[in-house]
């Protein structure tokens, strides 16, 4: 498997990549489709590169026919409704919204751009990240009654990594990942240790189908990259490495954050459409 992108459109996030790991496809998508998702001054803005985001569109419909696959186009973390950080449309909610699908985020950075788009749209969300830098789960909760978020402590490798991983096994297929490879332990400006094990087991998630929106790449990341687009295929690790011991501290607090989660999950029954 390769990462999709839209032909002409290669986000300066991909230049690290190696050639042979991207895929580009040139098609178009629907300005309805658009308009379903964002509006005012984000609209406005898009429409204004109204070739450039129809070839993002186009990508994401090219996605859903092939049923599986990784893409890459405006980070979606910092895209919500009507503003957006450095993008124009948010790939995981469009996804989300036209699927009916479960959303995962695993980022070090909060992504608040999807969670505006969760609050209006519903989908279920289950986002792992950076305690020490995102918000307190019970803020969230307060605000959403379809989030479970497992906030990781710095210090976290893969068995903190795979154990909230694990609760996507609870909610409803296909899946939407929002992936960002800044937990990876060579990652210079991250405080965790995920080996390529995590992506790994991240891939694994839409090896029968669905779907990974990647949030950012880089050179440091690129094996990473790899056990994702691995994992996604159904293949083994191609680049395994030695799992990294983290701290009886860090176990206690992942595992307290990992129960606290599946009670959550238990009660809202996160699995179930918004309507159902």
């Amino acid at each position: 498997m390769r990462v999709l992108v839209a032909e002409g459109y290669i986000d300066e996030r991909l230049r690290a990549v190696p050639p042979e790991l991207v895929e580009a496809v040139s098609t178009k998508g629907d300005w309805s489709k658009y308009l379903e998702l964002h509006g005012g001054p984000l609209a406005d803005a898009a429409r204004r590169r109204e070739d450039e985001v129809l070839a993002a569109l186009g990508l994401l419909e090219e996605a859903r026919r092939r049923g599986k696959a990784v893409v890459a186009t405006y980070p979606p973390r910092g895209v919500g409704y009507s503003s957006g950080r450095g993008g124009l449309l948010n790939a995981v909610a469009y996804l989300a919204k036209e699927l009916e699908a479960a959303v995962v985020s695993l980022d070090a950075h909060f992504p608040w751009g999807t969670w505006e788009l969760h609050l209006r749209l519903g989908f279920p969300f289950l986002a792992i990240y950076s305690g020490a830098d995102g918000p307190h789960p019970g803020r969230l909760a307060r605000r959403s009654d379809r989030v479970v978020a497992v906030p990781l402590p710095p210090g976290a490798s893969d068995r903190s990594v795979e154990a909230a991983l694990d609760l996507a096994g609870r909610l409803r297929r296909p899946l939407v990942l929002e992936v960002g490879l800044d937990l990876y332990r060579l990652e210079p400006l991250g405080h965790f240790f995920a080996t390529t094990a995590s992506y790994h087991a991240a891939g694994r998630l839409i090896a029968e189908g669905g779907y990974i929106v990647l949030d950012c790449t880089s050179a440091a990341s690129i094996p990473a990259l790899r056990a994702l687009l691995a994992g996604a295929d159904g293949a083994p690790n191609p680049l395994p490495e030695r799992p990294i011991e983290e701290s009886p501290a860090v176990v206690r607090e992942v595992d307290r954050a990992v129960e606290k989660a599946r009670e959550r999950m238990a009660i809202i029954d996160i699995s179930k459409k918004r309507h159902a």
